[in-house]
């Protein structure tokens, strides 16, 4: 355990972040106790815990005054239940309740001049924490700089000028002070404490002055040290690291295959005689198994796992021998120590240097480290901020945050329409579309098409190891993506996904549906996808299957040419001395909810029939799905509705859903891009104004029969060459008025009169 009051934590370059990353290992630290953190709203965790990746961090800034705060770092393998935050403007603390060892950890900060009442009301707060987690069941671990000077710390007895406040609370909760030696020199005082009612929990603590020197300085205060007697803490980071020594693809660094390994690695794979298993689900797994088994064979670097990487380069490795020579030296030693003290410094100098020197040489063949360097040297917002549950209490963790989302995405969900009550519609053409065909150059043009560092799905298979080998397995997945289609039967692993939530800029942080779901899928699926979506897109092109209107995902069309589309006809209309309205259409979560029944008819009807009907039956309606927040994943969930968003084939099937949206249009003309739709009406007198509402009931009707929902009240009106003697508010069938605007976002540009 580490204990600081560092005086600002992000100071010094973040030098006292590295500093405690380096303690902390050396420590085998499980928390991390912070005082005077100094940060505030506009610091994000994930800046403070850059150099801290293994640790989760709770805090609790001052709000309205500078500096304060307090922070406490716990290893992700250790689960926190509950939490408390509390900040008067003038005392911070930050309590935790860990499940595994039961333990309750406070950081608190009491600065200079603190009056007796702010102090009492931050102890009752405490108190309070303590008896709602039964802290008399429990181990308790308070550490704070509470500022009394005055008060002389010893062995022998206790002090009699404790603060009755306080002496009333450490007796409350049976607790003892274990700190006996100063803590902030020149004059030297104990000023942090350390209280815990276990006697046999600290096995030794002692400080490390270095850091106060005033020619190195990180912080007048010193870095105690502590070493806890935890056993269940041990034994549980050893079985997390069995686990993780588990071979599996993500194990590899691909980065670092030279041409020699790759050259091997194929003949290897070459070598492999590809039994057909009977179905594409066990051919699949031995697929796995030997590409696998082959990585293994042919000498594929291995990545540094967590605990290797502790000292992963020469400069930690110094830091590390630096430490124990400190360690060793008396305190009689002060020159020796400082020159020390600076060769630390110094180090952590050049390990920067070398970081940046690997970064821009890392720019053409592993832009993926590069930017994944950059970024963690930028103000970073967390992926996902604490979160309001359906309960309506909020959760940290990032299981509980996994499964928080889980809830969000599968209630976007629609409820799918009875057999019956889909509308029967005459067949779009007499063309049809019954099976694919498959050949090893189109597999191997759409395994080109990926990128290196494209994100692998539930199976960890990584683009850049498929580009590498597609030549020498080529046939095994030619065979696979033939049995899913004939057999009508695509392996569980194809077609799950890791949903990633990504935030919505502008939104509020702790709500759920602040989260945008993009879903990782298989890479080896993706490039399945890619082979039968060339063929569809083909067919449907071919038989103009798909509205002309819509300008979204088709070769030749854009956002550009929609909107100069658009643009034209409002021109052409002006020019005629004509007034233009346009109505903007706003779907309720349209990809979330379209119906696979209505999708798959639709899909018949437009002539996809047969062995390809089958296949997307199942790809549609086999999928789930699972959240991913930090290393932690939600529970699987059943996906029942919805465009696939992070496939291939999702857009195609979008544009499938949306191909009649305009036939009933009569007056009107439709702009569509995807989901973004928008009806552009020619007003010549206030009569007209029926035109735009004869269509948007057609919408309307187009809407319920497709399962789907509106937004009315996103709707905008706008309109161009206006005409004094028009109205030109818009009354819907439910009363709602939509008024006309000045100006309105479309396609990612402003769009107004």
């Amino acid at each position: 355990m580490i204990c600081w009051n560092t005086n600002g934590l992000l100071g010094k370059n973040r030098k006292k972040l590295k500093y405690i990353q380096d303690s902390a290992i050396d420590e085998d630290a499980i928390l991390i106790l912070i005082n005077e953190t100094h940060l505030n709203s506009s610091i994000f965790d994930q800046e403070a815990l850059r150099h801290l990746p293994d640790y989760n961090l709770y805090r609790t800034d001052r709000s309205r005054r500078q500096k304060g705060g307090s922070a406490i770092f716990v290893k992700k393998s250790m689960q926190v239940k509950s939490r408390r935050n509390f900040s008067s403007d003038m005392i911070e603390f930050t309590a935790i309740e860990i499940v595994d060892p039961k333990i309750l950890a406070i950081s608190f900060y009491r600065p200079p001049g603190t009056s007796d009442v702010n102090f009492r009301e931050a102890l009752k707060h405490i108190d309070i924490f303590l008896e709602e987690t039964q802290a008399e069941r429990k181990t308790i671990i308070f550490y704070g700089d509470l500022n009394f000077p005055e008060i002389k710390w010893n062995y022998d007895s206790e002090p009699n000028n404790v603060p009755e406040d306080l002496e009333n609370f450490v007796h409350k909760w049976c607790m003892t002070q274990v700190v006996q030696f100063p803590t902030r020199l020149n004059p030297n005082n104990i000023l942090d404490l350390i209280y815990t009612n276990d006697d046999q929990l600290i096995e030794s603590i002692s400080p490390n002055y270095t850091i106060t020197d005033m020619t190195q300085r990180l912080s007048d205060h010193a870095l105690i040290s502590a070493r806890i007697n935890v056993n269940s803490v041990t034994k549980q980071s050893n079985r997390l690291i069995m686990k993780e020594c588990a071979f599996s693809f993500e194990s590899f660094d691909f980065y670092k295959c030279t041409e020699d390994i790759w050259i091997r690695l194929n003949e290897i794979l070459e070598r492999i005689i590809w039994e057909d298993k009977g179905n594409p689900t066990l051919n699949l797994e031995h697929f796995y198994q030997s590409t696998l088994h082959a990585c293994i064979e042919a000498g594929v670097p291995v990545k540094i796992t967590k605990r290797k990487m502790c000292y992963k380069n020469k400069h930690s490795r110094n830091r590390r021998a630096i430490f124990r020579k400190i360690k060793r030296l008396p305190k009689s030693k002060d020159k020796k120590i400082q020159e020390l003290q600076s060769k630390l410094q110094q180090t952590y100098d050049d390990e920067k240097k070398d970081e940046e020197q690997r970064a821009v040489q890392c720019i053409k063949n592993n832009t993926k480290y590069f930017y994944k360097f950059v970024k963690s040297h930028c103000a970073r917002k967390e992926d996902v901020s604490e979160l309001k549950s359906s309960s309506g209490k909020y959760v940290s963790s990032d299981n509980d945050k996994a499964n928080c989302l889980r809830e969000q995405y599968s209630s976007v969900f629609s409820v799918p329409m009875e057999d019956k009550d889909i509308l029967l519609k005459e067949k779009f053409t007499d063309t049809e579309i019954s099976d694919f065909h498959l050949d090893e150059g189109g597999l191997k043009d759409a395994v080109k098409e990926l990128k290196n560092n494209t994100s692998s799905g539930p199976d960890k298979f990584p683009a850049i190891l498929l580009k590498r080998i597609i030549h020498s397995v080529c046939n095994p997945l030619q065979q696979i993506l033939q049995q899913t289609i004939d057999m009508g039967e695509i392996p569980v692993i194809l077609t799950s996904s890791i949903v990633c939530p990504i935030y919505k800029a502008g939104k509020d942080r702790k709500e759920p549906s602040s989260y945008r779901p993009v879903s990782l899928t298989s890479v080896i699926m993706r490039v399945f996808e890619k082979v039968i979506k060339k063929q569809m897109v083909d067919y449907f092109e071919k038989n103009n299957l798909i509205n002309d209107s819509q300008h979204g995902f088709r070769k030749g069309r854009s956002c550009l040419t929609q909107l100069l589309t658009h643009y034209d006809e409002i021109l052409r209309q002006i020019e005629e001395g004509h007034q233009v309205n346009v109505l903007y259409i706003d779907f309720e979560k349209c990809f979330g909810k379209v119906d696979f029944k209505i999708l798959l008819n639709k899909a018949k009807l437009k002539g996809v029939t047969g062995k390809a009907y089958r296949w997307l039956e199942n790809f549609l309606t086999k999928r789930t799905f699972k959240v991913k927040v930090g290393t932690e994943l939600s529970e699987e969930e059943k996906v029942v509705s919805g465009i696939p968003q992070g496939t291939c084939l999702g857009p195609l099937l979008m544009l499938i859903m949306n191909s009649d949206i305009d036939a009933k249009i009569v007056n009107g003309k439709v702009g569509t891009l995807a989901d973004d739709t928008k009806i552009t009406n020619t007003i010549t007198c206030n009569n007209d104004k029926y035109k735009m509402k004869e269509d948007l009931k057609s919408l309307e009707q187009w809407s319920s029969e497709n399962n789907m929902k509106m937004n009315d009240d996103k709707f905008v009106l706008l309109c161009y060459n206006k005409k004094t003697d028009i109205t030109n508010n818009l009354t819907l069938e439910n009363g709602l008025v939509i008024k006309e605007r000045d100006g309105t976002r479309d396609l990612g540009g402003m769009d107004g009169q």
